[in-house]
């Protein structure tokens, strides 16, 4: 994609941006949507699952799983957010996890 960018800077060609654009819309388009929408899935069946446990801080599976449905790696903005949700309700799930096996043992 920045080889075509600088190329069709250097050619002074618009024509070529529409190269970048089937390259970026093609066919592996709809693997990235359908694989975004299962780790949509995904997420929800971990935020139901950590809130029915009973034992894990709901809240933090609430926060995972927003920041995984989240997930779309076209915007920036949006993959600053959901990092942040992912990352602060994945370490709270995970130390509570932590503390949970440290204390039956």
């Amino acid at each position: 994609m920045r080889a075509i960018g600088n190329e069709a800077l250097n050619q002074n060609n618009i024509d070529l941006l529409m190269l970048a654009h089937s390259i970026r819309m093609g066919p592996q388009f709809g693997f990235l949507i359908s694989g975004l929408s299962l780790l949509v899935v995904g997420a929800i069946l971990i935020g139901v699952a950590v809130w029915k446990s009973g034992t894990l801080p709901k809240w933090g599976g609430i926060l995972l799983a927003i920041g995984l449905a989240l997930f779309f790696p076209l915007l920036p903005l949006v993959r600053v957010v959901d990092g942040l949700l992912t990352g602060v309700g994945g370490m709270w799930v995970a130390l509570s996890i932590l503390l949970l096996t440290r204390t039956e043992n």
